[in-house]
């Protein structure tokens, strides 16, 4: 899911980050439908994605677990919260990943649409817009910002070097943590 809103008095358009996506709908979710669940709630996020929606869920009272990169991990991690008790109502990942809801552990493009257009249509019936939502967010949680981008190296020798200390000589980690 990708997100994007022409501004009404400007014209220009504006894209929201996969982060940025997240924490909406992250925020919608627990608005909507997480204060009055009968369950403990939790989300999850990757370690690479923003830590707004840790510091919502600390704000807020619900439950939020960091993961490693990758739906396997959040997914999994999901699944034990579930079996421990909670109800996991939203997981993401930076890179455009939503899962909104707890059917199937996994991203889903359509159910996270679904879930934006809900959002959307709420946030302009209230006369704003997503980029005046956010900036509501940021003003009562904290302004949380990341900027993803990539380097390039067109020199070989230092990209040997670059992936020789990654390999650290052979020897490598047994595990990351409690992974």
């Amino acid at each position: 899911l990708a997100v994007a809103e022409k501004c009404r008095k400007t014209k220009e358009w504006s894209t929201f980050t996969g982060d940025q996506i997240g924490t909406m709908l992250g925020h919608w979710i627990w608005e909507s439908i997480g204060k009055d669940c009968e369950k403990p709630v939790a989300m999850c996020a990757s370690t690479v994605s923003s830590k707004m929606l840790g510091a919502i869920a600390k704000a807020e009272g619900f439950t939020f677990v960091e993961t490693l990169t990758g739906f396997k991990w959040i997914g999994s991690q999901a699944v034990k919260l579930g079996l421990e008790g909670y109800r996991t109502l939203f997981l993401y990942e930076e890179a455009i990943g939503f899962c909104c809801g707890d059917v199937v552990a996994d991203k889903d493009g359509l159910t996270a649409m679904g879930v934006m257009a809900e959002l959307a249509l709420n946030v302009y019936r209230g006369g704003l817009s997503l980029t005046d939502h956010m900036e509501s967010l940021y003003a009562k949680y904290g302004i949380f910002e990341s900027r993803n981008g990539y380097y390039f190296c067109y020199e070989p020798s230092t990209v040997h070097k670059i992936i020789d200390n990654m390999r650290n000589g052979g020897t490598y980690m047994d595990s990351v943590g409690p992974y």
